[in-house]
């Protein structure tokens, strides 16, 4: 009987581990349209951010992709710095794309990856692991701001309007 019990268990929570990690690792914010930019370009409408083993892939939407800068900031728990990783992408559609990194001061990410989609209004960062941390990392959080000149939008913002920091989302 106790056998029985304990297989019982033991199955319930290896069924259930994989939904707990699936809703754990991945994490979506709205910012409202006309909140930052003056005009359409490259005013955020939403982030979302999936902590996945072997990379952090941040896609950001628009109310419209445009020529601009994005700036992507992310964090580890427990680390004592504020931005430990920031990937800056200088968008020139009609032109050249490119994209910048500073992770840990270490050198740049050979398979960092920024994809515009100007159909779409999004941007997809790819951070591989190793290059963040070298790896080492859990939880993380993030903040994201769009300039256009002197103009600038951010998310998330907080009740004040202010820049703050995502809630963490966990690695799976």
């Amino acid at each position: 009987m106790r056998i029985l019990r304990t297989l019982t268990v033991v199955l319930i929570t290896v069924l259930l581990l994989p939904l707990a990690a699936a809703t754990a690792q991945t994490i979506s914010i709205d910012d409202p349209a006309g909140d930052g930019l003056k005009g359409r370009k490259l005013d955020i409408t939403s982030v979302k951010v999936a902590n996945r083993d072997h990379s952090i892939v941040t896609r950001v939407s628009f109310v419209r992709a445009a020529v601009g800068d994005l700036a992507i900031y992310y964090g580890a728990r427990g680390d004592r710095r504020t931005d430990v990783a920031r990937v800056v992408s200088v968008h020139r559609p009609r032109g050249t794309t490119n994209t910048f990194e500073t992770v840990d001061g270490a050198q740049p990410c050979t398979r960092l990856s920024v994809t515009w989609n100007h159909d779409n209004d999004t941007v997809t960062v790819r951070l591989p692991s190793r290059c963040f941390r070298a790896g080492n990392y859990g939880a993380v959080h993030v903040r994201v701001i769009t300039e256009i000149g002197s103009d600038a939008d951010i998310a998330p913002k907080n009740s004040a309007g202010g820049w703050r920091w995502t809630r963490w989302v966990r690695r799976g």
